[in-house]
C-alpha cells in the first residue's frame, strides 16, 4: 500500500468529490468535475472497486446463492447466503478506508487494484508520452470530426494513442 502526502488542503468541494469518488456512479461526477489529480485519482481507483466487486457479486456469489438455495436446505443454504453478505460488508468497509484516508490526504493504494503488469510497463516504456491516455485526450479529435473542418473527410483512422504506433513493440 503506498501512502503519499499532499502538499496542499482538500477544499470542501474536493472532499465531496472524492467521496463521491467511491459511491458508485457518482464517481464519473468526480472524474469530471474535479480540477485536482489527486481526486480523479481516487474516483478512478473507486471505479476499479466497484467494477470488480459487480463482477464478483454478477458472476460468483449470485449464482453460488441460487445454487445453494436449489440444493441445499436449511443451515447450509443460510451459510451461503451469510457468507455472501460478509463478502459484501467486507467491501463496503474498505471502502470506507480508503474513504477515510481519502480525506486525511493519502493514496490509500489497493495492493490488487491498479497495479501494472509488465506489458502495460512495456507499454508505457515505448509510448513518447510515458503514460496512459484518458479521456481528456480526445476531445481535441471529437471536436474536428464534429466540425465542418472534417467534412470531407472519409474512411480514415485517426490513432489517438500517444505516439506508441509508431514505436509499437
Amino acid at each position: 500500500m503506498e501512502a503519499e502526502n499532499l502538499t496542499q488542503e482538500l477544499s470542501d468541494q474536493d472532499r465531496i468529490l472524492l467521496v463521491f469518488g467511491y459511491l458508485g456512479p457518482l464517481a464519473l461526477v468526480s472524474l469530471v468535475a474535479s480540477r485536482k489529480e489527486f481526486v480523479k485519482w481516487h474516483a478512478k481507483q473507486g471505479l476499479a472497486v466497484l467494477t470488480t466487486l459487480a463482477a464478483l457479486y454478477l458472476c460468483v456469489l449470485k449464482p453460488l446463492e441460487r445454487l445453494s438455495l436449489l440444493y441445499f436446505w436449511g443451515w447450509l443454504a443460510e451459510l451461503f447466503s451469510a457468507a455472501t453478505w460478509m463478502v459484501l460488508f467486507g467491501a463496503v468497509v474498505l471502502v470506507l478506508v480508503c474513504i477515510v484516508r481519502g480525506l486525511e490526504g493519502e493514496r490509500f493504494k489497493l495492493p490488487f487494484v491498479g497495479e501494472l503488469t509488465d506489458r502495460a510497463r512495456k507499454v508505457i516504456e515505448h509510448t513518447p508520452m510515458k503514460r496512459y491516455g484518458d479521456s481528456m485526450d480526445l476531445i481535441g479529435a471529437v471536436i474536428w470530426l464534429a466540425s465542418d473542418a472534417s467534412r470531407f473527410v472519409t474512411g480514415t483512422v485517426v490513432p489517438i494513442d500517444g505516439g506508441f504506433s509508431s514505436l509499437s513493440i
